[in-house]
């Protein structure tokens, strides 16, 4: 822009030069052809003629893009890394050993000796019997003695009747002696009481693989320069100008 207006003024100062210098030349040609008193006088005559506008090409530097500034975001940088990590502490168990049982066989009285009654099954037996069905009474019997009529008390004997019937007769009783009663009983004996044992297991660790920054989130800020390119225009030199121009012919 700034060589744009330099060569915009330079031209226009030709112009004016020109232009100012043209009327000084025709007038001093004038003035210089000016007939003396001792002399026939001379005419020259002289027309104005505008020159055509000059140019010429000029190469200019012309600002395509501004500067500009721009964040550039650097993700977070991590990284794994094997780490020993404590699982269990150490610790102290007490373990219990539970006593130890033997079975064994052992003789053991069930009952002492005694004495028992025995007695053999009764016998039952059918037998014959008489009963008194009814008991010896009195009773009156009528008569008749010489054509009247006479109450006679008789004596009745006991009424009595055979009866079949079956009797118990107990069975034979003696004493028998029982010896004593043993039997073979298994029995858990303990062998040995029941222990504590200590036991420390020592502490447990196992390697893990942990996730580790290295190098935090940034933002870096980049200036990009400004670009230029250089462009050919054509550049009016002076815009044409007026000048006087001698005229042949003139009377």
């Amino acid at each position: 822009m700034v060589s744009r207006i330099s060569s915009f003024i330079a031209a226009s100062t030709v112009a004016g030069a020109v232009l100012a210098s043209a009327p000084a030349f025709a007038w001093k040609q004038q003035t210089h052809h000016q007939p003396s008193y001792h002399q026939p006088a001379q005419k020259s005559c002289y027309k104005k003629v505008r020159t055509a506008p000059q140019y010429k090409t000029v190469h200019e530097r012309v600002l395509v893009s501004h500067g500009r500034k721009y964040a550039e975001h650097v993700p977070a940088q991590y990284a794994w890394v094997e780490k020993q990590v404590r699982v269990r502490r150490q610790r102290v168990i007490w373990q219990k050993s539970p006593a130890v049982y033997e079975t064994r066989a052992q003789r053991v009285q069930v009952s002492g000796p005694r004495t028992i009654v025995r007695q053999s099954a009764p016998i039952w037996q059918v037998r014959q019997r008489k009963v008194m069905v009814s008991q010896s009474g009195w009773r009156w019997e009528p008569k008749w003695i010489n054509g009247e009529e006479i109450m006679c008390k008789v004596e009745t004997p006991p009424v009595w009747k055979t009866v079949r019937e079956k009797v118990k007769i107990p069975g034979k009783v003696w004493h028998e002696t029982v010896p004593a009663v043993y039997k073979t009983k298994y029995v858990k004996v303990k062998v040995r009481h029941a222990q504590k044992h200590k036991i420390v297991e020592p502490a447990v660790y196992k390697t893990v693989k942990k996730k580790v920054l290295v190098r935090r989130a940034r933002k870096i800020w980049h200036k990009s320069p400004p670009v230029y390119k250089t462009v050919a225009r054509h550049v009016q030199v002076h815009g044409g100008h007026e000048k006087w121009v001698r005229v042949n012919g003139c009377w």
